[in-house]
């Protein structure tokens, strides 16, 4: 997400315990995080596919393009800071579809062994059609990842997610 993030994964991985540490694509500081990950065998890497930028002074969109996913930014081609107002500017199913591959497409490119796909603030699995439609995606894609969290549930404020589509 930023620099002081992957500096702290730079610790927990020279300790050489394994551990699973997820990617945000459209954050500027995503390049210095796939450097770092590809430098240690002892990481299990998902991509946290995001919708949302949540930071008033620390801003990004999609990787895209904000003129080919209009129903994703706001008025300065930003991601919206909450699932309320991304859902409240009623956007596009295949917007999203369009986001979300690019964003897998992008880490596989930059050379990242993904095991496993979760979401950022839950907006990519915020309806039942959303859901449907990322397993559709998987499909059409034949994505090779052993894992994809896609059961979810709110439990007060946290959002709980949980493994499902185990590839044997």
């Amino acid at each position: 997400m930023c620099h002081s993030v992957n500096r702290a994964a730079k610790e927990v991985l020279e300790t050489g315990m394994p551990v699973s540490m997820s990617v945000m694509v459209p954050c500027p500081w995503f390049s210095e995080a796939v450097e770092l990950l590809k430098k240690y065998p002892n990481v299990s890497i998902g991509i946290h596919l995001t919708l949302n930028s949540e930071w008033k002074q620390y801003r990004w969109g999609p990787v895209s393009g904000s003129p080919v996913v209009p129903t994703l930014v706001d008025s300065l081609g930003n991601f919206f800071p909450s699932r309320s107002k991304l859902f409240g500017n009623n956007p596009k199913l295949s917007e999203i579809e369009t986001e979300l591959r690019a964003q897998i497409e992008i880490a596989q490119r930059a050379g990242l062994k993904i095991d496993y796909l979760d979401y950022h603030m839950g907006a990519a699995v915020q309806t039942l059609k959303q859901e449907l439609s990322l397993k559709n995606l998987q499909q059409n894609i034949n994505w090779p990842f052993p894992a994809i969290m896609t059961k979810w549930m709110w439990k007060g404020d946290i959002l709980l997610l949980w493994l499902t589509n185990v590839i044997p």
